[in-house]
């Protein structure tokens, strides 16, 4: 008898010693209704923050794109976009040469429709002042700008013709603006760091 009792209570103690770990276990998954608002509101925020991972990380990629593109068309259209202006008045600074040809530009409606800001992103006037080459934001308004031929300014009479370098530019790229920052990184790898060969400047001064 006693070796049944004995057995019969080791039976009860491991009955028992189950039922508490299973209360334990199911009193331990139990969250109270503020424990499971703000589980869901974490849930809630990674997804956001997810989502607002992966649409700064194709914003960023889209910008990469859009000035590796512009680039790109810059380098393809830069001699295209370059203008060589001669007989200029003694003196004349890049400032008032940008200020004039803006103005007779725009009014004239030469510029790109809608466009707003200079149509100029760089000009180069030659060691004896009489002389420059200024390179346009667009094929459209370089070859427009041809159209000033003879234009007056201080008492001189401009002579503006394309450079002896010249190269037609594909006609999709016609309307396309370069702006003058991606200028410098387009056309830094060129020959001599993109800076204008002097000898070439002066034999096409000495043909004017």
């Amino acid at each position: 008898r006693s070796s049944r009792s004995r057995s019969r209570s080791r039976s009860r103690r491991r009955k028992n010693k189950k039922k508490r770990k299973k209360k334990h276990k199911h009193t331990s998954s139990f969250q109270s209704p503020f424990q499971l608002r703000a589980s869901q509101f974490e849930d809630k925020q990674q997804q956001r923050n997810t989502c607002k991972n992966a649409s700064n990380l194709m914003m960023a990629q889209q910008a990469l794109f859009s000035s590796q593109l512009l680039q790109q068309h810059a380098s393809l259209t830069r001699k295209a976009r370059r203008i060589h202006f001669s007989r200029l008045p003694i003196g004349l600074t890049e400032a008032v040469l940008s200020r004039v040809i803006d103005s007779a530009m725009e009014s004239a409606g030469l510029t790109v429709p809608k466009a707003v800001g200079t149509c100029i992103n760089k000009i180069n006037i030659g060691a004896d002042g009489r002389y420059a080459f200024i390179e346009f934001r667009s094929v459209y308004e370089a070859g427009n700008v041809l159209m000033l031929d003879g234009l007056k300014l201080m008492g001189s009479v401009l002579k503006i013709q394309r450079p002896k370098d010249y190269i037609p530019a594909p006609s999709e790229y016609l309307m396309t603006l370069i702006p003058g920052g991606i200028v410098q990184k387009a056309t830094s790898s060129s020959i001599g760091g993109g800076l204008i060969n002097q000898k070439q400047q002066q034999q096409q001064q000495q043909q004017q």
